[in-house]
């Protein structure tokens, strides 16, 4: 965790949610000038917003205003009366709100819940709300969300303000600071926000990277890919075949190719034995491009075996 304002957390994802809300939506910031800083981890606070975002673009497929909206509050005994989990005391409010089609009771009560999707089969893991609320959770703060059908949804973060400046943070893409490399990467990931900016990033690194949503997509690859595949990045938890069942079958015709599980919810456990095969990682999210650059070289230059 750090010191940060964060307007300049948002500020720096601009472009990225444009890119995962399309042209036709719009997108409306609105900062408070004279926001105070919290103390949470950078990286887990972006990443909240991507998946926020992701769920705000799924529910306006036919458009919509996304409006993101900053702004120092004071919680008193009152509100946290009405909001079990919340804590008196100055913070700062991020809101997230869409025009989407909104959300009846009954799936707001699991709105959080690990799994819990109200997405049809093989679009969803129903992780990436649950995976805010334990970032909100881990930060001493507190979530709360309104909706109803064809009335929108708005998610509000309330995150503990802390006294003292934020300190200047570097951008988290910056290629020359990354571990880097030439080899071919196949990197699985079925929320398309993250698979995009990870990609992005491998690729600014150096390496050749081949994409794919899920196992349907990527097992062609790996059967047909006329070059090698040096190493497999993928999620353990997906729609359909897990990773590891994957994984298992791309090795059964590439053999040499290295694995680096990546999941917000695995323990060891799920991904059994085969982490003590010195061709086998893990890293757990959330992580940032340092921490997948370094883990990727790691693995690929032998280094993976060691003991964690």
């Amino acid at each position: 965790p750090e010191v940060v304002n964060l307007n300049g957390l948002i500020d720096d994802m601009v472009k990225t949610f444009t890119s995962i809300i399309g042209e036709d939506m719009e997108l409306s910031i609105i900062p408070d000038r004279n926001l105070g800083s919290v103390k949470v981890d950078p990286r887990q606070f972006q990443e909240a917003l991507i998946d926020l975002i992701v769920n705000a673009r799924d529910a306006m497929s036919e458009g919509g205003r996304l409006t993101i909206e900053t702004a120092n509050v004071k919680l008193d005994g009152g509100f946290v009366a009405r909001h079990v989990g919340a804590s008196t005391g100055p913070h700062v409010l991020v809101t997230v709100s869409d025009t989407g089609v909104g959300m009846d009771r009954k799936t707001l009560e699991r709105i959080f819940d690990p799994f819990f999707t109200s997405k049809p089969p093989g679009e969803g893991t129903g992780l990436g709300l649950s995976m805010v609320y334990g970032f909100i959770k881990q930060s001493k703060g507190y979530i709360s969300v309104e909706s109803a059908p064809g009335r929108g949804s708005t998610f509000r973060m309330y995150l503990p303000r802390v006294e003292g400046p934020a300190g200047i943070r570097k951008p988290e893409l910056v290629p020359d600071e990354l571990a880097r490399g030439t080899e071919t990467v196949l990197f699985v990931e079925d929320e398309e926000a993250i698979r995009r900016v990870m990609v992005r990033t491998l690729r600014e690194c150096g390496y050749t990277v081949l994409e794919a949503g899920n196992a349907k997509e990527a097992l062609p690859l790996g059967a047909h890919y006329e070059g090698k595949i040096d190493v497999l990045i993928t999620d353990v938890i997906m729609p359909g075949m897990n990773g590891v069942e994957m994984a298992e079958r791309i090795k059964a015709s590439r053999p040499d190719m290295k694995v680096l599980y990546v999941s917000g919810y695995a323990s060891r456990g799920i991904v059994g034995d085969i982490l003590a095969e010195d061709s086998v990682e893990l890293l757990i999210k959330p992580f940032g491009s340092r921490e997948i650059a370094h883990s990727l070289r790691k693995l690929l230059d032998g280094d993976a075996g060691a003991p964690r």
